[in-house]
Formats: structure tokens, sequence, C-alpha cells
């Protein structure tokens, strides 16, 4: 007489089962995390290359930079809200980002721009050099801050910053 086989699963089976989902979690999780702060920040370079490009074209007009965007021929993103008042002039609002003009002790104009999201690093494009800036907070205090300076790292291929002030560190992206 042939004995029946149990077809079903063991206990043990499902916990080895369970855990290596677990395990699989645990590490795809963060890089998905960064994956989607990464996202973030590259999509604002497009914004600052062309407030960029629209400042040079706006200097060469009127030997200056201008402090609105309204001076600017560009053709901004759907959904901005531009609202004055504030440490800045002139604030362009978005529901995930926000841009403004500025202006540095050293003469030095840029157009800023940084997530309203947590974990996404700031980007900065200075007119007078070729390169953006991805700043990330100087000190790791924070799993968001890991990330930011492990984004900042990814987009610019960079291990160390190459500029500073009191509370980032910035890295170059050409």
């Amino acid at each position: 007489m042939k004995s029946k086989k149990n077809a079903a699963f063991t206990l043990i089976e499902l916990l080895v089962v369970v855990l290596i989902i677990g395990v699989l979690a645990a590490i795809a999780v963060p890089q998905y995390q960064t994956a989607v702060v990464k996202a973030r920040a590259m999509a604002l370079l497009p914004l600052l290359r062309s407030i960029s490009d629209a400042q040079q074209r706006y200097y060469m007009a009127n030997g200056h930079y201008s402090a609105s965007f309204s001076d600017l021929d560009i053709g901004m993103p759907a959904g901005g809200v531009l609202s004055e008042g504030g440490e800045v002039a002139e604030t362009l609002d978005y529901k995930d980002f926000a841009c403004y003009l500025r202006e540095s002790t050293s003469d030095l104009y840029s157009a800023y721009c940084s997530s309203k999201v947590s974990g996404s690093p700031a980007m900065e494009k200075y007119y007078k050099y070729p390169y953006f800036i991805c700043w990330a907070p100087k000190t790791e205090t924070s799993t968001s801050d890991k990330i930011k300076n492990a984004v900042c790292k990814s987009i610019t291929g960079q291990t160390e910053p190459d500029s500073h002030n009191d509370n980032s560190v910035g890295y170059r992206l050409y």
C-alpha cells in the first residue's frame, strides 16, 4: 500500500520564505528611497539651467542680473506661484519645490532650488561658473541627511565636497 504524501508547507519553510522576503526588503527599500530623492534632485537641473540661460541673456541686454523671475524670458513649469516677501524678494513656489534668485556678498548671483519634500538636497547654479552645486548637510545626524549626501555624491560622481558654508557642503556637478 502506498503512503499518502502531505503537499502542505511546513512552518519552518514558511518562516524561511518570510525571512528571505524581509532581507530583500531591507536591501531594496533604502535603494528605492535614494532613487526617488535622486530623481527629485535631477528634476531641478533643467529648471536651473533655463533660469541660468535666461539670466545670461538678461545680463547681456541690461548689464546686470535680474532679481525677478518676471524679468526673465523663460517659460516656467505649470503650477508655479510667484510670491514676494520673506528672506528673499521673490520666490517661485511649486508643490514639491521652491526656487529663488539670490546674490551673495561676493557678487555671486545664483538661482537656488530646494525640495519641499524632506530628504532631498538643494541645487544651485551660479551664473558665472559652468557647474551646478548639490548642497547637502555638513553633519549627517539622520537617515535623511545620509541620503542627501549619498545623492549628491552619486549625481556629481564626487566623494569629497568642493565648498561649504556653516551648515552645508557643496558638490560640483558639471
